[in-house]
């Protein structure tokens, strides 16, 4: 692996802490009442979003990888619907106006990516938030899903 491909993604993943982050400092129990707060973290994710898509790593031009749809996995699966939809049309919008080659795939991965989680959501979201047990294994076939879908 090389020094410059080992860099971007510990760049990208440092860039996914802030939503732990995020996440863990709101109750959500309260936090689906409230528009505004939804909207501040919709803000805050597609904050993120942008500053991941703008340092990602380039393979030819206008063909970009990144963490956008880990983030954007993420943000479907366990914020509000309001946020993640922020979150997605300013990224969408950041990938059309930047173009290239890879601009309509970019587009399709980012649909993909919340698609995926908001599935994931609506099926399995309840269940394994109320549960005791550890689900890391149901979260690490959604991401691996995911990536299949956005390849």
């Amino acid at each position: 692996m090389s020094n410059s491909i080992f860099i971007h993604l510990v760049y990208n993943s440092a860039l996914l802490f802030p939503v732990v982050i995020l996440y863990t400092s709101f109750s959500f129990k309260k936090f689906e009442e409230t528009r505004l707060k939804q909207m501040i973290v919709g803000f805050l994710i597609a904050l993120i979003g942008i500053v991941i898509m703008s340092n990602p790593m380039k393979l030819t031009s206008g063909i970009f990888f990144d963490s956008r749809n880990i983030l954007l996995g993420i943000s479907a699966m366990f914020f509000p619907l309001i946020s993640t939809l922020i979150a997605m049309v300013s990224m969408l919008l950041l990938r059309i106006f930047s173009g290239g080659d890879g601009m309509l795939t970019g587009v399709v991965n980012i649909i993909t990516s919340v698609g995926i989680g908001l599935i994931w959501r609506a099926l399995r979201h309840d269940f394994i938030v109320n549960s005791e047990k550890n689900h890391w294994a149901e979260l690490l076939s959604v991401s691996v899903i995911n990536h299949i879908f956005v390849f």
